[in-house]
């Protein structure tokens, strides 16, 4: 194998891995914005307020 196939063989390996991670930190960076803006706010809304409304999500 000449040393330039050798190269991009492990560029392109590397270049997949940085892929995969970064999907996965954006998937987890989704989960997390949801589960704030479904669950987090609202239930701090209902036990910081004595009259619960409606919630107060920026996502929507």
């Amino acid at each position: 194998m000449t040393s330039a196939r050798s190269i991009h063989r492990f560029l392109s390996t590397r270049l997949g891995e940085v892929r995969r991670h970064l999907a996965a930190f954006i998937i987890t960076s989704a989960l997390i914005a949801l589960f704030i803006c479904l669950i987090a706010i609202p239930t701090a809304h209902i036990f910081l307020t004595s009259n619960p409304g409606p919630p107060l999500c920026i996502c929507s």
